[in-house]
């Protein structure tokens, strides 16, 4: 269950996973405050306006299956263990990538909302360089083969770009 802040918490999270009983709600209104951790300035962006509207002026709790449905989580679990054994697969599998890659495409995509289409091909250029002179790319070339197996490789220290 997550509600008023924890909601909150869940727009700052890269992925959102939940089970059959989870259940959401945005209660800040119902007791006299708006959300200040982003669910006036960010829930919007993942539910769309009208439900944001509506979650927000309602304090009505959704389930699990109007929250996949709303965009408000991005996948669903059989229980709490499969939800943990999914987010520790996720986070095992970008932990074996290159920190300069993840870092760069996460500030790309990031930097890239809102953006024209000019200004996005930019960040992402950019972004492409970084990898190329940090030699991350040649690594990934290099371990190809171990990497699509499932391998890894011993990549360099992170590397940040500004969008």
């Amino acid at each position: 269950m997550a509600l008023g802040w924890g909601t909150e918490f869940l727009l700052t999270c890269d992925h959102r996973i939940t089970t059959p009983n989870g259940e959401l709600r945005a209660t800040r209104a119902s007791i006299g405050i708006v959300p200040g951790a982003g669910g006036t300035s960010e829930l919007w962006s993942l539910v769309g306006v009208t439900t944001a509207l509506r979650l927000g002026m309602t304090g009505e709790s959704i389930n699990a299956t109007e929250a996949l449905r709303v965009g408000l989580v991005d996948e669903g679990c059989a229980d709490l263990d499969a939800a943990l054994d999914r987010a520790r697969s996720l986070c095992a599998r970008v932990a074996r990538r290159s920190p300069s890659a993840v870092a760069a495409f996460k500030r790309g995509v990031l930097a890239s909302v809102g953006r024209a289409a000019a200004d996005r091909a930019e960040i992402e250029a950019r972004a492409y360089e970084l990898c190329l002179h940090s030699q991350e790319a040649a690594i990934g070339r290099e371990h190809f083969k171990a990497i699509t197996a499932g391998g890894e490789a011993a990549w360099g220290p992170r590397r940040d770009f500004e969008p």
